[in-house]
């Protein structure tokens, strides 16, 4: 099909949300771009409340003793409620349960902060030229703005906030999306993008990119495998952030 008569600019393609944050953070020298779960808030433990009191009712159902559930620091070390009830419960009903409580919006709210001082500590990195600009998450499109409301409510700054879209990109494919949004991101700005995430996989995807432009601090979250974080890459919580941040200044 010809698109002489109807040109698409890559431009048109790219989600308002890109466009926003790259008109925010024009003239800053570093664009800084926040996840959310198990950086900004810790879901996990939302999750396996959940998780440990729909499945003994499950197996109460089937009339069959529910076998011992992993504690809450198991769940951690094996990296979320995910795999940690891999072998607990059926692979199909656990990403069953995982999804419906990823999408519930009644679940998104009232989540503890991993650190109350977030909002303070973004507002210093604004100072030194590092300007907050965007919000991209795992969570599906369809919570985004139950998501941006809390934020606002406990004092985080009003950005755009980019949703995976969830009938287009599987939680498998995160990583990529990700990537693609941080490098678009990178191209319409003028200074280096700084990825603030848990996900060792994004980090060590960042550093494959090996892109001039994008730049990744590796969130020491609750459910953050430090061993698999590619070797030498920056890494910090919420009280060393301000100086880890700092150092892609050098």
């Amino acid at each position: 099909m010809s698109l002489t008569r109807e040109r698409i600019s890559y431009f048109d393609l790219v989600p308002s949300q890109i466009k926003r944050a790259a008109e925010i953070t024009r003239r800053a020298p570093f664009t800084v771009v926040l996840d959310l779960d198990e950086a900004i808030w810790e879901t996990v433990m939302r999750h396996y409340e959940i998780s440990t009191k729909v499945i003994p009712w499950l197996f109460k159902r089937e009339g069959i003793e529910c076998p011992n559930l992993p504690t809450y620091e198991e769940i951690c070390r094996r990296g979320g409620t995910v795999p940690g009830f891999k072998g607990v419960i059926s692979n199909e009903l656990n990403l069953q349960l995982n999804r419906a409580i990823r999408h519930s919006k009644r679940h998104q709210r009232g989540l503890p902060l991993l650190h109350p001082g977030i909002p303070n500590i973004l507002a210093n990195a604004k100072d030194k030229g590092f300007v907050t600009a965007l919000y991209l998450t795992t969570r599906p499109d369809e919570t985004a703005e139950v998501s941006l409301e809390e934020l606002v409510r406990l004092g985080f700054p009003d950005l755009p906030l980019l949703a995976r879209p969830d009938q287009a990109v599987t939680l498998s494919e995160t990583t990529f999306w990700k990537l693609a949004q941080l490098t678009t991101l990178a191209e319409l700005t003028p200074g280096k993008v700084v990825m603030i995430d848990d996900s060792t996989n994004l980090s060590n995807a960042i550093r494959e990119l090996n892109h001039p432009k994008i730049a990744s601090v590796l969130f020491q979250g609750p459910i953050t495998n430090m061993d698999d974080a590619p070797p030498g890459a920056p890494s910090a919580n919420w009280d060393t952030m301000l100086e880890t941040i700092q150092t892609f200044q050098v």
